[in-house]
C-alpha cells in the first residue's frame, strides 16, 4: 500500500501508523522478526539515539535533584549539568 504513495513523508506516516495500530496484535515472535529488520534501518538508530538521549536528560535531573539538596545554587547546576536554569527550579 504504501508502494501506491509518492510522496515520502506520507510513506513514512503511513508506515509508523501501521506499526502503531499493529502493536496490539502482534505477538513475541513477530516483534522480534520485526526488530530483526529495524535494525537494519535508520529508524532504529534514531529511536535508540533518542532513548539514550532521554537517558541522559534524566541523569542530569538526577544530579540536579541532588544538588539542590546539597545546597547548591540554580547557577551552579546549570552550568555544571548544562540544564536550564529553568529546568532546574522545577525540580525544586
Amino acid at each position: 500500500m504504501a508502494g501506491l504513495i509518492l510522496d515520502e513523508n506520507q510513506k513514512i506516516f503511513l508506515n509508523g501508523c501501521v506499526i502503531a495500530i499493529s502493536d496490539n496484535f502482534i505477538d513475541r515472535e513477530y516483534t522480534r522478526k520485526i526488530l530483526e529488520v529495524l535494525r537494519m534501518s535508520k529508524v532504529l538508530r534514531a529511536l535508540e539515539e533518542e532513548a539514550k538521549d532521554e537517558g541522559r536528560v534524566e541523569e542530569k535531573k538526577a544530579t540536579a535533584k541532588k544538588l539542590l539538596l546539597k545546597g547548591m545554587s540554580i547557577d551552579e547546576i546549570a552550568e555544571i549539568t548544562g540544564l536550564l536554569k529553568e529546568d532546574i527550579r522545577l525540580l525544586h
